[in-house]
């Protein structure tokens, strides 16, 4: 173990009493997240319908993963210095605002408002997971843990796309973000209690426990947000003010990072390095994927979120690949990883051809699916082994960072394009291409991951 909290016996289940309602908890505690995600993506059309406003739809897309770029940097850190019960409160709080906001809203505008909530709460509770498996679980089981963490998002994806079609069809758009709340409220009831009886390692009895860097992580959203808002607008001033945030995005990813991670660091600076590349590369992909088949290829609903089905199996199925990867192995593996998210992205274009059969979404999207998900786990390995006893958080909070400003910057770069360029068919190509040079990029870093 990484910690000496509580007395923990160590089996072959992770379901074993020991562990069963904290695991529990633990996925569904990520269950609300994939499905949010899982069922914004396909939801996000029909809220264009309903309420308008193509210029701020891809605002509304990358208002979430913006403010999870904050939630994932300054969770891992509120764990470490407030416990785990404390964040866990404050997580599930905002991402409850959000969902509410969402639900009731009346415009484009508050759509992206709630959404930035609600990635915030999401970032954070997303992140949370980690420090729990490292503080709470035994060492031999970290690995099967995280791989069946990441076992949550098959469920959302085999019936989300299904489940959002039905819902909005009969309904409203609205329920698919006001039906989740219940399922925050089974999660605090399977958590609080074990978080509360367990004693933890945090604050002053942490050795050299780390203090908030509030600044960065904060400096880092909002240089995003203003680049989005800015870039999105024609003029002098627009353009001068979009300069001065990426210069700002720049200054806050290199204090919010761990030191060494662009500049050829080793072990977790490279894993992170690595996990922020093929983020940005194969989950901008998918963030765009459904309104691809719903406005391009003119499919049903249901039908342009299916492809995040296919995503959700071949993710998992490389996820847990991954638990049965050598150390020895991992640069090698990592490698064809970036190879293989990269290749698959970049078939995902060619749906954007008339000529091409719009099928070839499916098997492009397991391939890119599948070598994000194993690499992407792996990297979550790396930051889990990474960890000193009380500082868990602040190890697993940079690879959870990097996931969530790698589809931040995709996302948010995409929906500038779409608020500057009225060629839908152009803006989704160079999405999608640029999406494949990212993920590849990832082959880099992967030579400097730790044997």
């Amino acid at each position: 173990m990484s910690t000496t909290t509580g007395e923990l016996v160590d089996t072959d289940s992770l379901f074993a009493p020991p562990h069963r309602r904290m695991m529990t908890g633990i996925c569904l505690l990520l269950a609300t997240n994939a499905f949010e995600i899982v069922g914004s993506a396909t939801a996000m059309p029909a809220v264009l319908e309903d309420l308008g406003g193509r210029e701020r739809y891809g605002w509304a897309v990358a208002a979430p993963t913006v403010g999870s770029v904050l939630g994932s940097a300054i969770g891992g850190k509120l764990a470490d210095r407030l416990g785990a019960w404390r964040t866990l409160f404050v997580g599930l709080g905002l991402f409850v605002a959000g969902l509410v906001l969402i639900s009731s809203a009346d415009s484009m505008t508050a759509v992206t408002i709630g959404r930035l909530i609600m990635g915030v709460g999401g970032g954070i509770s997303f992140t949370l997971h980690l420090v729990l498996i490292s503080r709470y679980l035994p060492d031999g089981l970290a690995p099967k843990a995280i791989a069946a963490a990441s076992t949550v998002f098959v469920v959302p994806g085999l019936v989300g796309p299904t489940i959002v079609g039905v819902v909005v069809e009969a309904s409203s758009w609205r329920w698919v973000f006001a039906g989740v709340l219940p399922v925050v409220a089974i999660c605090l009831v399977l958590l609080e209690p074990e978080l509360r009886r367990r004693p933890e390692l945090i604050g002053s009895e942490a050795d050299d426990a780390p203090e908030l860097a509030w600044w960065g992580p904060v400096v880092l959203t909002i240089g995003i947000a203003v680049t989005v808002v800015a870039a999105s607008f024609a003029g002098v001033i627009a353009t001068v003010v979009a300069a001065l945030a990426v210069a700002v995005v720049v200054f806050g990813a290199l204090r919010s990072f761990p030191r060494g991670t662009f500049s050829g660091g080793e072990g977790l600076p490279a894993a992170v390095c690595c996990a922020l590349f093929v983020c940005l590369g194969y989950l901008t992909a998918e963030a765009y994927l459904p309104l691809l088949l719903r406005e391009v290829r003119d499919q049903p609903l249901w039908l342009a979120g299916m492809p995040l089905t296919v995503a959700a199996l071949f993710w998992t199925s490389g996820a847990w690949i991954q638990s049965r990867v050598p150390r020895t192995s991992r640069r090698r593996v990592a490698r064809w990883c970036a190879v293989a998210a990269s290749l698959g992205t970049g078939l995902t274009a060619l749906a954007v051809v008339p000529a091409v059969p719009s099928g070839i979404v499916y098997p492009a999207t397991a391939i890119a699916a599948f070598g994000c998900g194993l690499l992407f786990t792996l990297t979550q390995q790396v930051a889990v082994e990474s960890a000193a006893p009380g500082r868990e958080g602040e190890a697993t909070g940079g690879v959870q960072l990097a996931n969530m400003l790698g589809i931040a910057i995709g996302t948010s770069l995409v929906g500038i394009l779409l608020a500057r360029v009225d060629d839908l068919e152009l803006v989704l190509t160079i999405a999608l291409v640029g999406s494949a040079v990212a993920a590849l990029l990832a082959v880099v870093p992967s030579r400097r991951l730790p044997q």
